[in-house]
């Protein structure tokens, strides 16, 4: 009776054990819970926006009270290939040139006439020589045929001499086209068939300018392009201490007994308020470039000597730049020597504000005591 009831309970367990053992093969319990809220991730730039077919989530299937059993997801049908857009942002503006204003003539110019208009058939705009004439030398280059190339004057006449060709008037053209004479002769006459020729000015002499006087290298100047007074004084090395703000600009006229003759302010050392004056020049002009009128200042000061006429001079101003009266000058006894009318010399007794003239000759004298 005992043993009975020891079997049964043995039995019993062993029962309790198997079911057990059945439910823990039947039931898994999920790895993680399925609630977790995740971690927020930290901010990062903005990224292309990933547009995909939207997940459907179903959350009858989760879990209540007791975790069911994991069932495999049904296979989704293919979502469609991820299309990226990215972040829009505003279209950067065209780039623009600056705006430039409309090119003028600088302040320091001044419209004299018909002497500052450009002269339009002899200049290019690449500043290079626009038309040969008498005088220039060239350079006639063949491609392939170096036995053809020469160095050639233009005459008097405005012709030059080319091998084969004989004599080709070339005055008044510009050196292209002296260029495409030449290969056209050489193509008639049959000696090319498509010969190319290069023609440079290697030495300019029909177009030349003269500047004389207060400068420091006087001489001709070729007129290469477009060449303006103050161009040329800068080709001259420019002007001599003592050299007159003032130039003479001669221009020939139609036949050689006319001429233009025109006076232009080029410095501005003795008016810095006043334009200069600078014109284009033409060929044949000559600029003459005179001394400063001047004064003179001698007895006791610190300095005698000549000096450039300055505006509005006086004897004051006069005696400052010869540096002063000596300590034995007397300001009561100053004179100045002038050029009368009829170029005899007058002696004036002068004051200190009196005017001083262009060549004038102030005397200093000492005092008695």
């Amino acid at each position: 009776m005992a043993s009975s009831k020891v079997w049964r309970n043995v039995a019993a367990g062993l029962l309790g054990l198997a079911c057990c053992m059945a439910a823990q093969a039947q039931i898994q319990l999920p790895s993680e819970n399925p609630f977790r809220v995740a971690p927020q991730a930290a901010p990062t730039a903005p990224q292309p926006v990933l547009r995909s077919a939207p997940e459907v989530v179903d959350t009858t299937a989760m879990p209540r009270d007791n975790a069911p059993a994991s069932v495999a997801a049904p296979a989704a049908s293919p979502a469609p290939a991820p299309v990226f857009e990215p972040a829009t942002a505003p279209a950067p503006a065209p780039l623009q040139p600056a705006a430039q204003a409309p090119r003028a003539l600088p302040e320091s110019v001044t419209d004299v006439g018909p002497l500052v208009e450009s002269v339009e058939t002899a200049v290019e705009a690449s500043g290079a020589v626009a038309v040969v004439g008498p005088g220039d030398t060239l350079s006639v280059s063949v491609l392939g045929q170096p036995e053809l190339d020469a160095r050639l004057t233009i005459d008097a006449e405005g012709r030059i001499t080319v091998p084969f060709l004989g004599e080709l008037d070339v005055s008044g053209l510009a050196p292209t086209e002296v260029g495409r004479r030449v290969a056209e002769g050489l193509r008639k006459g049959g000696y090319l068939q498509d010969p190319k020729v290069a023609v440079d000015v290697l030495r300019v002499r029909s177009r030349v300018a003269s500047i004389l006087g207060e400068v420091n290298r006087p001489g001709r100047y070729a007129i290469e392009g477009r060449l303006t007074l103050l161009e040329l004084l800068a080709m001259a090395g420019g002007v001599r201490e003592g050299a007159s703000d003032t130039a003479v600009l001669i221009r020939p006229g139609i036949d050689p007994f006319t001429q233009q003759r025109v006076e232009l302010f080029v410095g501005n050392r003795q008016l810095p308020a006043r334009q200069i004056q600078n014109v284009v020049l033409q060929a044949g002009d000559v600029v003459f470039l005179a001394q400063a009128p001047r004064f003179y200042v001698h007895g006791e000061v610190s300095r005698s000597g000549s000096f450039p006429v300055e505006p509005d001079l006086t004897v004051m101003r006069a005696i400052a730049i010869a540096g002063g009266m000596t300590q034995r000058a007397s300001d009561g006894r100053i004179s100045i020597n002038r050029k009368g009318p009829d170029g005899a010399i007058v002696k004036i007794k002068a004051k200190l504000d009196d005017a001083v003239l262009p060549g004038d000759v102030v005397f200093v004298d000492e005092r008695f005591f």
